[in-house]
């Protein structure tokens, strides 16, 4: 047996706990029941391990003392702030003395046995916190990093991205645990699995806490798996997941992994960029609907109540698209965003685009009356498309296609060089002013016709242009205008008289009665119609159905 005095010290940086200590005796000694009497705390930060003696002057209060069943009833009262394991080989033991923190070790193997092994245990802690401090610290790939983790790491383990993609596993150990033999071979965890760490919570906790044990009750898998969440404040490089076999139930040896985990945190910790986190476990739960990737509306509304998200009301999706030739990156852009015009609403980075679900509910101004959020749009040569109104979570998938499809035609129409009919110029393109532009285009692409209507039109608008008149663009006024002559006249600089004349000139070339509500619908739908062939320059291809 070792003496006393030779102790293993055990690296500050390490941070081994009592915790640990613990875990390690169920692997060492698989058939040892522990029982822990006394206030004793597991998180309790532990230097060393040493051997019970009653010549013992100055104990440590960070080392744990092993001890015999025989040295319980003459404990030295110096010890009754220490920790003592009590390591018996199944015979009885006496009433154990109170004020003590005892914890009972019950197993075929000796006392000298189970104290070597964490002897070793210890030495190999530091060992190991070399290797990684090497990896990381060094700065070496993720690939190298990945290579020395499965040296030191006992159990088998996957490193994910933060949108699930494998970065790499541990090739040395198997395991035929679904999740882990499915990820790899697909190079993704499962939306399945990803939907259930969502719908329990998982995310959230994981967020919080930084590490957590998934229990079996969870019903992830048949493993119990340790997940760490790497995240800087410039980038989420990954999930860690280190999954334990359960041929045999005895809990996880984290020690390792955590270790490997915190290095990398050191390291990240260093990077100056600048961020867009992604703060809360619901923000992937929307990025998720997004993709399509969970439809079902009773598992939607499932994972939902179980963020505690309500969705149910009234809101518009914002997305804003940041012109190309910005050079700045999206997560400067972003940062910016949620710092100087986000209040409550819940706002992240989704591809190229700022997302943003605003409630319309409540009473006062909008995201589009702040001058902040105009102030960004043209700081930042942006442009945002709004979606209708949507009522429930399930429908956040069709707000992204209508504010992403207003964003696109908004862009394509303002873009231009041609003299359009209409003004383009906000930043702003809201769904239902865009939809009919959206139906436009799809015609022509699925038949490569416009659907103009009013063929009599395109001859006055090749009028105008010969004779140069402008009797297209009184029109469009007077439609703009309900038909009304005074807001037409004031809005053109035409006396009212001039203006009933030119009126009645556009009906006759026309042919129409413009004082006819479908009639306005029809024209205005056609002056449409002209301003997207400009803008796809397919003008001349519109002006030959005149001839």
């Amino acid at each position: 047996m070792r003496k006393r005095d030779e102790i293993m010290n055990v690296n500050p940086e390490m941070d081994c706990i009592l915790q640990h200590i613990v875990d390690k005796i169920s692997y060492i000694a698989e058939d040892a029941e522990i029982q822990k009497y006394g206030k004793v705390d597991m998180a309790m930060k532990v230097d060393a391990i040493s051997l019970y003696s009653c010549d013992e002057m100055h104990p440590v209060t960070e080392n744990v003392y092993f001890c015999r069943p025989e040295h319980l009833c003459g404990l030295s009262s110096i010890y009754q702030n220490m920790v003592l394991f009590c390591v018996t080989n199944g015979m009885p033991i006496d009433p154990l003395p109170e004020g003590y923190r005892i914890i009972v070790v019950t197993s075929r193997q000796s006392l000298e046995f189970i104290f070597n092994a964490l002897q070793k245990f210890i030495s190999n802690l530091r060992i190991k916190n070399l290797l990684i401090d090497h990896a990381i610290l060094a700065e070496k790939n993720i690939q190298d990093v990945l290579s020395i983790g499965e040296q030191i790491l006992s159990n088998p383990f996957l490193l994910l991205d933060a949108n699930f993609n494998l970065l790499g596993w541990s090739k040395m150990h198997e395991c035929t645990d679904l999740l882990y033999t499915e990820t790899i071979e697909s190079g993704v965890l499962p939306d399945k699995y990803v939907i259930r760490l969502i719908s329990q919570n998982i995310l959230r906790k994981l967020y919080v806490f930084g590490t957590i044990v998934i229990s079996p009750n969870y019903h992830l898998s048949d493993s119990t798996i340790v997940m760490v969440i790497l995240k800087n404040e410039d980038l989420i490089i990954g999930y860690g997941m280190m999954i334990c076999s359960r041929r045999k139930a005895r809990r996880p040896m984290i020690q390792g992994f955590e270790k490997f985990i915190n290095k990398f945190r050191t390291r990240l910790s260093e990077m100056k960029a600048i961020s867009y986190s992604l703060k809360n476990s619901e923000i992937y739960f929307y990025i998720m609907l997004l993709k399509g990737t969970v439809t079902d509306r009773n598992e939607i509304r499932k994972c939902a109540e179980e963020l505690q998200i309500c969705r149910n009301g009234e809101y518009v999706l914002h997305t804003i698209r940041c012109r190309e030739s910005n050079s700045l990156p999206l997560n400067y852009a972003f940062n910016i965003f949620e710092k100087n015009v986000v209040e409550k609403e819940t706002a992240f980075a989704y591809g190229k685009n700022i997302l943003i679900i605003e409630d319309v509910r409540e009473q006062g101004s909008g995201l589009t009356e702040k001058s902040a959020y105009h102030k960004f749009l043209a700081d930042y040569q942006a442009v945002a498309g709004i979606s209708s109104s949507f009522y429930h979570i399930h429908e956040i998938r069709n707000a992204y296609l209508q504010a992403d499809s207003s964003c696109r035609i908004g862009e394509t129409l303002s873009r231009t060089e041609e003299s359009m009919y209409f003004d383009y110029s906000s930043r702003i393109y809201r769904y239902a002013e865009y939809v009919q532009y959206m139906l436009i285009e799809r015609e022509y692409l699925e038949t490569k016709r416009f659907p103009m209507t009013c063929m009599r039109l395109l001859r006055m608008i090749s009028q105008d242009v010969e004779k140069n008149t402008d009797y297209a663009r009184t029109l469009l006024v007077y439609l703009q205008n309900r038909c009304q002559v005074n807001a037409t006249a004031k809005k053109i600089f035409l006396h009212r008289n001039s203006v009933l004349n030119r009126i009645s000139q556009i009906s006759d070339m026309l042919k129409m009665d413009l004082t006819l509500s479908e009639t306005t619908t029809e024209l205005l739908l056609d002056f449409k119609v002209i301003d997207y062939a400009k803008a796809v320059g397919k003008m001349e291809q519109l002006m030959e159905l005149i001839g």
